[in-house]
Parts: C-alpha cells; sequence; structure tokens
C-alpha cells in the first residue's frame, strides 16, 4: 500500500505522460505562407545557427513550421508582426513583456513562432526594446527604442502582452516619452532591464 502510494504521488508529481506535457504548452496557430515577404520569416542564418546550438543539433536536421499566433494556457492570444491588420481586434497584439527564468523583465515585438517538428521545441522570435528605464513611485516605464537584438525565446516565457504610448509637451519642442503600457505588476515583481 505504501508503495502505491509513493507511486501515485510521484505520477503526480511527474505527470502522467509525455502527452500531458503536450497539452501543458501553448499552442502555436496560423501557420504562415512563407511565399509572402515577412521580416526575419524563415529564420536569417545566423539565428538559425544559433538555434541549432541550443537544441543540439545540426543545421540541416531543423525541420521548422512557422506560425503567425500563439495561444498561451491562460491569457489572450499572442499575434506577431506577420499576423497584424489593420484593424482594432488585433492592433499590436505582438508587443510583449517576457522573463526568463531567473531574470528581470524585458520587453520586445514578436514576429513570429516556430517549431522545431523532430523535437517540438517552441519558439518566439523577437527584437528587443532598449533604453528600458522604470520610475516605480511614479508607475512609468519608458523606452528608447523598438530595435535592439534579435532573440528567440520560449512562448512560456511571455508574461504579458503590453501597449504603448507617446506623450509629447508641445510646450518643450522635442520633448517625448515613450511608455509601456501594462507590465507595471511583472516589472514590480522581477525588475525590468
Amino acid at each position: 500500500r505504501r508503495q502505491q502510494l509513493a507511486l501515485l504521488s510521484l505520477t503526480h508529481y511527474l505527470g502522467d505522460s509525455g502527452e500531458d506535457e503536450l497539452s501543458r504548452r501553448p499552442v502555436l496557430k496560423n501557420p504562415v505562407n512563407l511565399s509572402r515577404c515577412y521580416e526575419q520569416l524563415p529564420l536569417r542564418p545566423y539565428l538559425k545557427r544559433h538555434l541549432a546550438q541550443k537544441l543540439g543539433v545540426e543545421e540541416s536536421q531543423l525541420e521548422l513550421s512557422y506560425f503567425s499566433r500563439c495561444r498561451p494556457l491562460a491569457g489572450d492570444t499572442i499575434g506577431s508582426v506577420a499576423s497584424q491588420q489593420d484593424t482594432d481586434v488585433n492592433r499590436n497584439d505582438c508587443f510583449v513583456c517576457f522573463r526568463r527564468a531567473g531574470e528581470q523583465c524585458r520587453f520586445g515585438t514578436i514576429y513570429g513562432f516556430l517549431q522545431d517538428e523532430p523535437s517540438q521545441h517552441q519558439f518566439a522570435i523577437v527584437k528587443r526594446w532598449t533604453g528600458i528605464r522604470k520610475d516605480l513611485r511614479a508607475e512609468e516605464i519608458r523606452y528608447e527604442n523598438t530595435n535592439g537584438a534579435w532573440c528567440l525565446i520560449d512562448p512560456c516565457d511571455i508574461q504579458c502582452l503590453v501597449g504603448t504610448l507617446l506623450e509629447t509637451n508641445h510646450g518643450h519642442a522635442g520633448w517625448r516619452a515613450k511608455m509601456i503600457i501594462g507590465a507595471l505588476e511583472p516589472v514590480k515583481k522581477y525588475g525590468a532591464e
């Protein structure tokens, strides 16, 4: 009886099967037609090399499928630059706050999603934002540019969708502030860089 309880506890802790693990991953949606011109789709050679190194395989072994949307386990569907249309329904649903384990929050624009078919690993193709400054007393997060380095992240690392606001002061020529909206709670909890 004791062994049965221990096995049941271990099964509950580890999960029942690989299928359960697959069902706990975000769902990639809307396959991308690569005959259209999307920035960074398919992956540029240096990102493809980086991905192969990350997965521990040769570049020739990668079998990549590309997607324009991702439905996380909880929260809103995340879009990409490839999925943007000029409608109020999905406008700018590609701006995100993301955080890898043990790191501070970062911000970026999602350009697409991919899955390596043999390994079933999923990644989001992100262009990082730079010059992030936070003032938690004033409850403001600001950024300088949206043209930072390219990176590949696990879609599970996406904390939330964010919005942007450009504030100008007509009394001071040239003064403007680019602000991030919607990520105050994760930044309070984990910080930002």
